[in-house]
């Protein structure tokens, strides 16, 4: 008798195992329908979701289920620093406060540095740990310790708000910034050579606006033969948060945001050290 009570409760264990499974690990449960239906109950229209899954998607069903099915186990961190806090949506920012609530949080960012369409306003963010009831004391850093005195007059001109910054660098004036225009594709790639020349053997990167035109100016490099192995293109979405000695702008365009390109032109000028050439297309 003991035999065949083993037998069957071995039998029912290895029949139901997988719906076991399924519970320890919360399967069941249908987050994507739960947000479905937490946003058509706030807006009143049902949830259209992007054909490539965004990040704030994925944060929203991770909040999901750490507030409403169960608690994801994190560390009890005293202390939390987030870098290029401008780049976090507040939904992000949101979701670390939940995980955190003991933490004690330090931001930093600049928020001319804002050039993503996911980036946040630190009015926003303030508002944000408000809402936490978390007071925020703001200290705004002033020194410039990258680039030379010449090239952080130019990006400071391009600040958004003007009146509330006054970046002082720390460095040499250094070199003033140059200008080149051309009027062909060849005439670019001359000009370029011609930097290149100048530098006797330093590397120098060209910041593009797009990754496409990082492609189509690599492209016409390769066409053309032309020795610029220093030369480094690097989209400015990839630039960020880098530094070079030298950079070369290539021209960044207005798609109809003036403060984006501000903020663009702010962020990839600031890249430079020592040097900086901004290319114009001639009219």
């Amino acid at each position: 008798f003991l035999f065949v009570s083993l037998n069957y409760t071995n039998g029912v264990q290895k029949k139901y195992r997988k719906i076991t499974r399924q519970i320890e690990e919360m399967a069941w449960v249908d987050e994507h329908q739960l947000f479905e239906r937490i946003y058509e109950k706030r807006y009143g229209s049902a949830y259209a979701w992007q054909p490539t899954r965004t990040v704030d998607e994925a944060v929203i069903i991770l909040a999901i289920r750490h507030l409403l099915v169960e608690k994801v186990n994190v560390p009890a961190f005293r202390y939390l620093l987030i870098d290029e806090v401008q780049d976090y949506t507040l939904a992000q920012l949101g979701l670390l406060i939940e995980l955190f609530p003991k933490t004690h949080f330090t931001l930093v960012g600049d928020e001319n540095q804002a050039i993503f369409n996911s980036s946040t306003t630190f009015a926003d963010i303030m508002r944000c740990f408000d809402d936490y009831h978390l007071p925020i004391h703001r200290y705004d850093l002033r020194n410039s310790y990258r680039s030379s005195g010449a090239i952080t007059e130019l990006f400071k001109t391009y600040a958004v708000d003007q009146e509330k910054i006054d970046i002082v660098s720390i460095r040499p004036q250094g070199k003033e910034p140059e200008y080149r225009s051309f009027r062909s594709s060849e005439e670019l790639l001359k000009i370029l050579a011609e930097i290149l020349v100048s530098l006797k053997g330093e590397k120098a990167a060209v910041i593009t606006q797009t990754e496409e035109e990082t492609q189509t100016l690599q492209e016409s490099i390769k066409k053309n033969s032309y020795g610029l192995e220093n030369c480094q293109i690097i989209p400015l979405s990839l630039a960020k948060g880098l530094e070079f000695d030298h950079v070369i702008l290539y021209p960044f365009e207005n798609d109809g945001d003036e403060q984006r390109r501000r903020r663009q032109m702010y962020t990839a000028i600031s890249r430079g050290m020592k040097s900086i050439v901004v290319l114009e297309r001639a009219t």
